[in-house]
């Protein structure tokens, strides 16, 4: 899954509700993923979940690589699988904190993919928003 754009928004009562509109590329398939959660990282399991790929998030970490209000963000993640113990990490790297987080929980779910199909278990497939 290659990450193209990401829209996000706040709404609801007292702003608690993250909706997220994502476009990636998907086996080589432009799609639009999209899903409301508590924060950016809620809304985009939320997103992948209704689009028929369920994971959780089991860790999550974020920091400044360099100190000053423009410093590069790194996110890093552990993602599993439905009823999976194996943690697959990923890492994400951007001055936006949220699309740094982004591209480290796609980047785990490309790992975990990447085992299953590896292991020959049947790739699973995504539906486009609408």
């Amino acid at each position: 899954m290659v990450y193209q754009s990401h829209h996000l928004e706040t709404a609801g009562d007292n702003d608690q509700v993250q909706q997220l509109v994502m476009q990636v590329n998907y086996d080589n398939q432009p799609l639009c993923l999209q899903g409301a959660g508590n924060g950016p990282i809620d809304a985009l399991v939320a997103a992948l979940r209704l689009g028929g790929l369920a994971i959780e998030i089991a860790d999550y970490e974020e920091r400044a690589l360099h100190a000053g209000s423009g410093a590069e963000a790194i996110a890093l993640v552990a993602v599993t699988g439905p009823e999976q113990s194996q943690k697959y990490y990923g890492v994400g790297t951007h001055r936006n904190i949220t699309t740094a987080s982004i591209l480290a929980v796609l980047n785990g779910l490309n790992r975990l993919l990447n085992a299953q199909d590896q292991a020959g278990q049947d790739q699973q497939s995504l539906s486009l928003c609408v």
